[in-house]
């Protein structure tokens, strides 16, 4: 089953994601959300990579944080936890389903 999300973050204006094997990243800290059966991948390029239950990259979203050494995220908030050398930032999310994932 596969199935598509759409994210804001504020006012940023987001582009549909490059294919993950094109771009040669390199993430440096992952996490799960359960509730939304979605994997968030900080790179060291300075992004937040969103992956569906299957691992495909869905989206592709800048990140203003460098060098992010753990992420969290709260299902309960929506928010991206985020740790590293500039201090600890909480990243607000909108996530909504076309369909519910299973």
């Amino acid at each position: 089953m596969i199935f598509e999300a759409n994210f804001e973050l504020g006012n940023t204006t987001l582009t549909k994601p490059k294919s993950f094997n094109d771009a040669n990243r390199q993430i440096s800290c992952m996490c799960y959300s359960v509730e939304h059966h979605l994997y968030f991948a900080c790179t060291k390029n300075f992004q937040v990579l969103v992956f569906n239950e299957y691992m495909n990259c869905i989206e592709e979203l800048p990140l203003n944080v460098r060098l992010v050494s753990q992420c969290i995220f709260v299902d309960k908030t929506q928010e991206l936890i985020t740790c590293g050398v500039q201090g600890c930032f909480i990243i607000p999310f909108y996530i909504s389903y076309q369909y519910t994932p299973s």
